[in-house]
């Protein structure tokens, strides 16, 4: 029987994917088609090669995206180079190069704790404008800030002071911070694009982030009405208009390290897998430094996000809510969608962006299915 009916639209997907990896390509292709609009992008790296190198949706092939929390993840390649190098020792008292901590309450933290949320300093106190923000405001309240709990004795999701502190680290003990430390020793010796901060000349490809109406499961909202819940000042204008603060152009271009990279799931994807293998002659970690970096530093329930999660050095561990490749691997999620991982036993760095913002904050549910499908691929392919 004939009919006029045209066909369905096919899904705006282009890019290569190489064998056996053409079923996660097909998954792919369903996730962007399930988003129902916007952009997404997969790379996966296999033994240090492009196995899978996917854009769709309204990505164009060279598109750059804020990537949030998963700058968390570059940083943590960064401390850990410094670390194998002597530029910084992880496991001092940062108060031997940090003179404002050389006080009771916080004189035995060290990177380590900061890198795996355990240093007390989740949050500021003090109430932080936008301007505040964009002028080091930060940098200023987390030094001053008295640590919420005993360092070292529990831990909390440091979102945002993260950065600062991390920032204070590199600067004080390696003599440069983050931002030109990663340029440096990570994306630079990879030929890969990723900053702290979109450059101006690289705005034209910045894909803005679409951000719906947020909702909390109920497991979050109890915890922030709890009365032990510790609200963070330096997300006072975040939480007032979530969308407007992170698409304004002076947010887009900040250097936070903790949540203000910009890069491609290409570029993501190349340097986590340079992180335990070689990639066209460059490796950024050996065995060892990966081990150190991967090990527990922090599980269970945590004091800022209201349920159980798994830190190694400034990297996420397979947990419940983000079980990634499963326990040999690490990696980290960002709260606009997007997410990195490696697994350095199968060889295998995987990385997903978006600029739809999922409802619930953190890791998006395509990139979740996109994880399963490519465990599944792994284990019956083997």
């Amino acid at each position: 029987m004939k009919t006029d009916q045209a066909p369905p639209a096919v899904v705006p997907v282009s890019g290569a994917v190489r064998p056996p990896f053409e079923q996660v390509a097909d998954v792919f292709a369903r996730t962007v088609a399930r988003q129902r609009g916007g952009g997404a992008a997969l790379c996966i790296y296999q033994d240090g090669e492009a196995v899978v190198d996917l854009v769709g949706g309204a990505y164009e092939t060279d598109s750059l995206q804020q990537v949030f929390s998963v700058s968390k993840g570059i940083v943590a390649i960064a401390a850990a180079i410094a670390h194998a190098e002597g530029l910084i020792d992880l496991d001092a008292p940062v108060a031997q190069y940090w003179p404002e901590f050389r006080r009771a309450s916080t004189e035995k933290i060290t990177a380590r704790m900061i890198l795996g949320h355990r240093a007390g300093l989740s949050a500021v106190a003090d109430p932080l404008t936008l301007d505040d923000l964009l002028a080091g405001g930060l940098d200023a309240a987390v030094v001053r800030q008295e640590p919420y709990w005993e360092p070292g004795t529990a831990h909390g999701y440091a979102a945002f002071t993260f950065g600062a502190l991390m920032n204070g680290v590199f600067t004080h003990a390696a003599g440069e911070d983050v931002a030109s430390f990663v340029q440096r020793r990570v994306a630079g010796p990879l030929g890969a694009e990723f900053w702290f901060g979109a450059p101006t000349d690289q705005l034209a490809r910045l894909v803005p982030v679409e951000f719906g109406e947020p909702v909390l499961t109920p497991a979050q909202a109890q915890g922030f009405s709890d009365p032990s819940f510790i609200p963070d000042g330096s997300f006072v204008e975040i939480h007032a208009d979530i969308a407007g603060f992170f698409n304004n152009p002076a947010v887009v271009q900040a250097g936070w390290p903790a949540m203000s990279g910009v890069s491609s799931a290409r570029d993501l994807a190349r340097i986590f897998a340079a992180a335990i293998g070689d990639v066209d002659g460059t490796r950024l970690l050996d065995g060892a430094a990966v081990a150190q970096m991967t090990e527990t530093q922090s599980i269970g329930p945590d004091r800022m996000l209201g349920y159980e999660t798994h830190f190694g050095s400034g990297i996420e561990l397979a947990h419940t809510h983000l079980p990634l490749l499963g326990d040999r691997s690490f990696g980290h999620q960002g709260a606009g969608g997007s997410l990195v991982c490696a697994d350095a036993e199968r060889g295998i760095s995987m990385a997903f962006t978006t600029n739809l913002s999922p409802a619930v904050v953190g890791v998006s549910d395509q990139a979740l299915l996109l994880l399963a499908a490519l465990r599944h691929c792994l284990t019956h392919s083997a």
